[in-house]
């Protein structure tokens, strides 16, 4: 699991989520209490709309540190061909700092796969 490091006091974090190789997918995004089965944030979108695929955390900014990121994939390759590949990233942001990010890629193996990405939130 990678640890994203953000600075106290700073700007409101954000998450964007991409979905790339020109394939369908879909995403469900989780933003986890540390110690706990509380889901403070809980996001769901595809890359088949013009809708934003970024979401800001909660505010104060410093509740965030120790917050387990999770966001599960399902990404579909209409036409399988045995050169498709797929990505998926989720990107981390501090006011308009790119802090870092979390991706995926790999071939297809068929019309679907399901990638599921973990981080979890630390300050320095």
């Amino acid at each position: 699991m990678k640890e994203i490091h953000f600075t106290v006091p700073g700007d409101r974090l954000r998450v964007c989520i991409t979905i790339g190789q020109a394939q369908i997918g879909s995403y469900r995004l989780r933003l986890w209490e540390p110690g706990s089965n509380t889901v403070v944030l809980d996001r769901s979108g595809n890359n088949q709309n013009p809708d934003d695929d970024c979401y800001d955390l909660p505010l104060p900014v410093e509740n965030n540190n120790g917050r387990f990121v999770q966001c599960e994939f399902s990404v579909l390759s209409p036409d399988p061909k045995p050169t498709d590949r797929y990505s998926v990233s989720v990107v981390f942001w501090q006011g308009s700092r790119k802090l870092d990010s979390v991706d995926e890629s790999g071939p297809m193996n068929g019309r679907r796969v399901s990638p599921e990405l973990w981080s979890v939130l630390k300050t320095p």
